[in-house]
């Protein structure tokens, strides 16, 4: 096993909450020559890896279509809920109409294996990484989807709703800030007089307000897919890219919401609770739009220090 070297040994005081660790759902050891064997082709088509975090099946990849069959892999095997809800962070929706859905519509008729969802990732959905998530929805992988980073007002509003061919409705949300709208006033995850409009939001995200404690999670916990792609967590300015500075994620993961439905919550808490209900965790390094895999390892090693508390470390061959 490798661990991942960070650069920068200053950390915050991480919350206490977080050093609590999950109990195992999946013996991991008991799996792994069966995962690798069903996703082997990946390895070399798409460069991927195991990485070792408390337990939970983790997996870091190059592009974000490829995850398409790592996550039919874990629901055949009954790690994940089928069709599950997923919770991105990503700097775009990736949720464009795919472009061979006569394609997609014969897979979800006659039945399908990862080999089948493998050449659809290679042969047929765009090469751009955008239209997996309703191919994904189409095949009934993929149920509600909740994404952080997208600053995308008109897409946000056009996306929120979807109905697949077979007459499935799905919910497509989009949040470009966790504190933001933690703390901002009329925040999507503060605004008790929008409740009506943001309740398929927090229904989606188990969240909800009482008089007492204000908002809080629910005790309905259901299992889910938290994916991450690194480009969210990278700055665009013309042609050039470049990795979150610390002073960024520090503000955004552990600066205190100052409003007072959401007092004492902040993004690293707010987060740690989907970590702590991910059945699969997925990580795409998206290299090309993080300005090069130097830089996508740069933004690993961060979103290790700053998401992870450097509990992530991937896995040698």
């Amino acid at each position: 096993m490798v661990s991942i070297e960070l650069k920068d040994t200053q950390i915050r005081n991480y919350p206490t909450f977080l050093n609590t660790k999950k109990p195992l759902t999946t013996n991991i050891s008991d799996l792994k020559e069966e995962k690798l064997m069903d996703l082997e082709p990946l390895k070399k088509l798409d460069n991927l890896r195991s990485v070792s975090f408390e337990g939970c099946n983790c997996f870091i990849h190059e592009d974000h279509r490829w995850v398409l069959p790592v996550i039919h892999d874990a629901q055949v095997k009954e790690i994940l809920p089928k069709p599950c809800t997923i919770i991105i962070f990503d700097a775009h929706h990736d949720a464009s109409d795919p472009i061979c859905p006569e394609d997609i519509r014969e897979l979800r008729k006659s039945g399908f294996d990862t080999s089948d969802l493998i050449d659809l990732c290679k042969n047929k959905l765009k090469k751009m990484d955008d239209d997996w998530l309703k191919a994904g929805m189409e095949l009934g992988l993929i149920d509600d989807v909740v994404i952080f980073g997208v600053d995308n007002y008109f897409d946000k509003e056009k996306l929120r709703e979807y109905e697949d061919h077979c007459g499935v409705k799905h919910r497509i949300e989009m949040i470009q800030s966790i504190i933001s709208e933690l703390s901002d006033n009329q925040g999507d995850l503060n605004d008790l007089a929008r409740s009506k409009e943001l309740c398929g939001l927090w229904d989606i995200l188990g969240w909800e307000y009482s008089p007492e404690h204000g908002f809080m999670f629910s005790d309905d916990k259901k299992s889910i897919l938290l994916d991450i792609d690194l480009d969210c967590f990278a700055v665009f300015w013309r042609e050039y890219h470049f990795p979150w500075p610390h002073e960024v994620f520090e503000n955004e993961f552990f600066r205190p919401s100052q409003h007072s439905t959401t007092s004492g919550w902040n993004a690293a808490k707010f987060l740690e609770e989907f970590i702590s209900r991910a059945a699969l965790i997925t990580i795409a390094e998206e290299p090309d739009f993080c300005g090069g895999i130097e830089k996508s390892n740069i933004i690993f090693d961060r979103v290790n220090k700053y998401l992870f508390q450097k509990r992530l470390s991937i896995e040698a061959e």
